[in-house]
């Protein structure tokens, strides 16, 4: 199923109390959302694995995300772990992909080229010889960037870099 956002807690209520006014406001947005929990929270001292299944179906329902699911991992002493791992992945496959292809390419290419103008030196040929990462740019964050431009994605980033690139280019950009 495809979302916008998809919200990946440890336990049944760590989405709602880390992030669940955030989420409403992409909801009221139009944004669509899914929840992920990991484990059902069964060694918690308040209330039952099924009360907590129940809560946060409530929740889930009056969030109005498009749906809930839970990995069913062990609780207490998560661990990063490749079992733990598998299970996520497994998961993700379910999830639309968003593909990297010429198209994305092109972008980036013109994304590189308007920061070289942008930022770069007015001196053409001080520009031929600047690199990227000098200007402050990874291109790692280039190809993610790109991404978020050809599939019009909203990029949460707090990074200072992509942050001066919001306005002169095509690119939506929040900070959480």
């Amino acid at each position: 199923m495809k979302v916008d956002i998809l919200a990946i807690g440890v336990h049944p209520d760590d989405v709602e109390l880390s992030c669940c006014g955030t989420l409403l406001r992409h909801i009221h947005q139009g944004k669509k959302i899914g929840l992920l929990d990991l484990t059902r929270g069964e060694l918690g001292t308040r209330g039952t694995a099924n009360l907590r299944d129940e809560e946060a179906a409530a929740s889930a329902q009056k969030m109005g995300a498009l749906f809930r699911k839970n990995l069913f991992m062990a609780d207490g002493f998560f661990q990063y772990s490749e079992e733990n791992l598998m299970k996520i992945r497994k998961f993700l496959l379910t999830m639309p992909i968003y593909t990297i292809d010429e198209e994305t390419a092109d972008i980036c290419a013109e994304l590189k080229l308007a920061i070289l103008n942008h930022f770069g030196s007015k001196s053409k040929q001080k520009r031929r010889n600047t690199k990227i990462d000098s200007l402050g740019f990874k291109d790692n964050d280039l190809w993610i960037c790109s991404i978020a431009i050809q599939y019009k994605l909203t990029l949460v980033s707090s990074d200072s870099d992509i942050k001066r690139l919001e306005g002169f280019c095509n690119l939506a950009i929040e900070d959480w």
